[in-house]
């Protein structure tokens, strides 16, 4: 991974729309992007203006905050409380629920969740993109 790590990237599947392109003969970009294609579209679009037809961002994720934060807040707005509601159920669950095994309450259980992602949290130093870019 040391080697391809930094083309692995927004910016570079950017440019590699450009590839694609040239590969069918087509000067403009037709694109419908939603999510995390939202971002790639908008990239896209700051990259290489000239070459954009239509453009269509649907669902669209806040390029700023994308590029700034680890986890921008706008991205998991009603994840919590979707854990909260799933973790509540674990506990009423108690032994049918996997999470239950190891973790009693609702708290631990969340703690537990959270220590997966932190690998790729800290993982992020040494990188100029962000989390996002590594995690996609």
């Amino acid at each position: 991974m040391e080697e391809y790590g930094k083309y692995i990237n927004t910016p570079q599947t950017a440019a590699d729309i450009n590839s694609i392109l040239d590969a069918v003969g087509q000067q403009n970009l037709v694109y419908w992007g939603t999510s995390y294609g939202t971002v790639l579209g908008q990239t896209y679009a700051a990259l290489f203006p000239e070459r954009c037809g239509r453009i269509v961002l649907d669902g669209v994720v806040n390029y700023f905050e994308w590029y700034k934060n680890l986890l921008p807040e706008s991205a998991y707005s009603g994840m919590r409380r979707v854990l909260d509601g799933f973790f509540d159920e674990c506990v009423k669950a108690g032994g049918r629920c996997s999470l239950a095994s190891f973790a009693r309450s609702k708290e631990v259980q969340f703690s537990s969740v959270q220590c997966i992602f932190r690998p790729a949290a800290m993982g992020r130093s040494g990188l100029r993109e962000g989390a996002q870019d590594v995690l996609s």
